[in-house]
C-alpha cells in the first residue's frame, strides 16, 4: 500500500464508504450530507484539481513501477552468473519471466487486482473532484488558483451564509464540522476513554500502547462500517429512544455480529500476511534505503506516534488544524528528551566515532591516490572496499545516535511549553518533570522515527493479534460505548454526544477537561480568536507568561491558546465546586 504524499487528508475512516451521490450536486442541500461535505474538505486540504490529480497519479503509478520492478529483481536477473562473472548485462535474462514461480505469479496476480481496483476507483473520485471544483467555482466563487491562499475558516464562512440565504435548516460553523468529524469524533472518544484495547506487552520495554495506521484502517472496517452506513448516519438498531432501553437479546446480537467481523478480518489478514508482508518489505525497503543511507541520523529524529495523534487530538479538530499546533511542539519536545541523555553513551559514542573515522579516512586516502586499493584484500578474502562499506556503517550508527548539545535546559518548563500545543498533560506528571518515569511515558508518546517505521512493519502481524485477542473480547464495551455516548442534533442528527462539547456529569475529570478544552480550541480557530484568547489569558499568573517570553520565535497567539487551556486544570483544582466557565457556541436545538 503506498502512501499518500498528502498523508493528512481524511483517511478511509472519514470518508464515506461509497461515493455521494451525482444528484446530490443540483441543490444546495448537499450542505446537510456529510459525504459532501468531507469532500469539500478533501478538496480544500488537496489544494486543488491538479494537485489531487498528480498525487493520485503519482501513487497509482508508484504502485505499478513498484510491481514491475519487484518482478524484475526477482525473475529477471540471474544473481549466480552476476556473482561468478560480474556482469549486469549478463545477468539480465527478461525470458526467465516464463518461468516465474507460483508464488511470484500470485503476488503478480494480487498486486494486479490491488492496480485495477486503484486505477477504477481513482477515475470515480475524479469524476466527484470535477464536480467539487465546479461547486466551489459556481457557489463559493473560489476557482484553483485562490484555493491555495484561502483559509479554511473563510470557507466555513461562505457555507453558513449559503445555509442562511439558500436553505430552509440553517447551520452554523458547528454543524458543518460536526458533520465532516461525525466518525472521527467517536474515535477520538474511543481512544481517550480506554474502550479500545490497544495494549501490547513488549519484553524488556514494558507495556506499549499500540496503534498503526494498518491497524487503525481494521478497526474501521470492522467498526465504522458496522455501525454507520452509506451515508455516514448511525445505524438505527443502534439508536435508543428516550422511552426504551435495549434488551439482552439485542445487546448480545449486536455484540456477536461485531466478534465476527473482528474473526472474519483476522482470518483475512492472517491468510494474506506473506504477500502483504513482502509487499511491505520491498515497498519501504526502496522508500527508505537511500534516504537512510545518506542520513542515518534522520532515523534517529523523534515524531508524535500514530496513537498520541489520537491521544492528543480534539473534538471538531479536522487534521490541517491539529498538525498546525502538533508541529509547533517539536522543538521543545527534543530539547525535553535531550536533557536525558545518557552522558555515559555519549561518550561511548563519540570514541567509536573517532576510531572508525580514522581508519575510514586512511583508507579513503590511500585508495584516492590509487583506486586499484580499492580491491585490495586487507584480511583473508576482504578488501579495501569492503572495510569502508562497515567502517560508514558503524559510523552511520553512531549518527543514528542522537544526542543532546551542551545546553542545560529546565525540563519542568520545557514540558509545559510541550503542553501549550498537545494539550496534554496529565496529573502525574505534574511536579515531576525531572522524574525518569514521566520521561519514559512522554518518550512512548515523542518516539524515534525507526521505532515508527518498525511499528508499520510489524503491524501486519501484530494486527491480527489484536483483533483476536484484545477486540474481539471486548466487543460489549464497543457496543455499549456507541449506545451510551450517543446524542440528537436537529440540524446534525446523531453524533457523538461530546462532540458537542458540553461537560456532562458521567465522566472522569480528565475528559471533562479534554471537552473543555476542545471548545476553547474551536472557538479559537473560528469564533473571534482575538478576542476570545484576549479574555482568557487576563487572568494567567507571571510564571505561566514566562514560558511565552522566554521565546519570541513562537507564534504567540497560539501560545495564548496553550495558556487558557492549562488555565482550565489550575482553575479546577482551586475551585472545585465551582464550574469553570467556557465560551460556548449555540446549541439550543441539542437533544440528550
Amino acid at each position: 500500500m503506498l502512501e499518500n504524499s498528502h498523508t493528512h487528508l481524511l483517511t478511509d475512516n472519514d470518508r464515506p464508504p461509497t461515493p455521494p451521490d451525482v444528484s446530490m450536486f443540483i441543490d444546495n442541500a448537499i450542505l446537510i450530507n456529510d459525504n459532501f461535505l468531507i469532500e469539500i474538505y478533501n478538496y480544500y486540504f488537496g489544494q486543488g484539481f491538479l494537485c489531487i490529480l498528480i498525487d493520485n497519479l503519482l501513487n497509482i503509478f508508484g504502485l505499478l513501477f513498484l510491481i514491475l520492478y519487484s518482478v524484475f529483481l526477482f525473475e529477471c536477473i540471474d544473481y549466480n552468473t552476476l556473482y561468478s562473472e560480474h556482469s549486469l548485462r549478463k545477468a539480465i535474462q527478461i525470458s526467465n519471466i516464463k518461468n516465474a514461480s507460483f508464488f511470484t505469479i500470485i503476488c503478480i496476480i494480487m498486486t494486479s487486482f490491488i492496480f485495477i481496483y486503484k486505477l477504477s476507483g481513482l477515475i470515480n473520485k475524479m469524476k466527484r473532484t470535477i464536480k467539487v471544483k465546479d461547486w466551489y467555482a459556481n457557489n463559493l466563487n473560489i476557482d484553483d488558483s485562490q484555493i491555495k491562499f484561502t483559509k479554511w475558516t473563510t470557507i466555513i464562512d461562505k457555507l453558513v451564509e449559503i445555509s442562511d440565504n439558500k436553505l430552509f435548516t440553517k447551520i452554523n460553523k458547528l454543524d458543518i464540522i460536526n458533520r465532516i468529524m461525525r466518525k472521527n469524533n467517536y474515535f477520538i472518544a474511543m481512544i481517550d476513554l480506554n474502550i479500545l484495547d490497544l495494549n501490547i506487552y513488549i519484553p524488556f520495554y514494558g507495556k506499549y500502547s499500540f496503534l498503526s495506521k494498518y491497524l487503525e484502517w481494521n478497526i474501521h472496517k470492522c467498526i465504522s462500517n458496522f455501525v454507520f452506513d452509506s451515508e455516514s448516519q448511525i445505524k438505527k438498531q443502534f439508536l435508543q429512544s428516550s422511552n426504551s432501553t435495549f434488551s439482552a437479546e439485542t445487546l448480545n446480537k449486536l455484540q456477536d455480529e461485531l466478534r465476527k467481523r473482528f474473526l472474519t478480518m483476522t482470518i483475512i489478514n492472517l491468510t494474506c500476511l506473506p504477500f502483504i508482508l513482502l509487499f511491505q518489505l520491498t515497498y519501504f525497503f526502496f522508500k527508505y534505503a537511500e534516504e537512510y543511507r545518506r542520513d542515518p541520523h534522520l532515523l534517529g529524529l523523534r515524531q508524535y506516534s500514530h496513537y498520541s495523534r489520537w491521544k492528543f487530538r480534539e473534538y471538531n479538530e479536522l487534521p490541517h488544524i491539529f498538525e498546525q499546533r502538533l508541529n509547533m511542539s517539536y522543538d521543545d519536545a527534543n530539547k525535553y528528551i535531550s536533557h536525558f541523555s545518557n552522558k555515559i553513551s555519549i561518550m561511548i559514542k563519540q570514541f567509536i566515532l573517532f576510531i572508525a573515522s580514522s581508519f575510514i579516512i586512511f583508507l579513503t586516502i590511500i585508495s584516492i591516490q590509487d583506486e586499484d586499493i580499492l580491491f585490495n584484500e586487507v584480511t583473508s578474502g576482504k578488501s579495501v572496499l569492503w572495510y569502508i562499506g562497515i567502517l560508514g556503517g558503524i559510523i552511520g550508527l553512531c549518527k543514528f545516535i542522537r544526542t543532546g548539545d551542551d545546553k542545560v535546559y529546565k525540563p519542568d518548563v520545557l514540558l509545559k511549553r510541550v503542553s501549550l500545543y498537545t494539550h496534554y498533560y496529565p496529573e502525574n506528571w505534574i511536579d515531576k518533570e525531572y522524574h525518569t518515569d514521566t520521561y519514559q511515558e512522554f518518550s512512548k508518546f515523542f518516539q524515534i522515527k525507526f521505532f515508527s517505521l518498525l511499528e508499520e512493519i510489524f503491524s501486519f502481524i501484530i494486527t491480527p493479534y489484536i483483533l483476536y485477542f484484545n477486540l474481539r473480547k471486548d466487543t460489549n464495551k464497543i457496543i455499549n460505548f456507541f449506545i451510551n455516548y450517543t446524542s440528537h442534533n436537529n440540524n446534525v442528527g446523531y453524533m457523538c454526544s461530546f462532540a458537542n462539547m458540553i461537560p456532562t456529569e458521567n465522566i472522569s475529570d480528565s475528559h471533562q477537561d479534554k471537552i473543555k478544552k476542545s471548545q476553547i480550541n474551536f472557538d479559537y480557530n473560528y469564533n473571534c480568536s482575538e478576542e476570545l484568547m484576549n479574555n482568557n489569558t487576563d487572568n494567567i499568573d507571571n510564571k505561566n507568561l514566562s514560558l511565552i517570553k522566554e521565546d519570541n520565535t513562537q507564534d504567540n497567539s497560539v501560545l495564548s491558546l496553550g495558556l487558557s487551556i492549562l488555565q482550565i486544570n489550575d482553575e479546577c483544582k482551586q475551585n472545585n465546586n465551582e464550574e469553570t466557565i467556557i465560551p460556548q457556541v449555540n446549541n439550543n436545538t441539542l437533544e440528550i
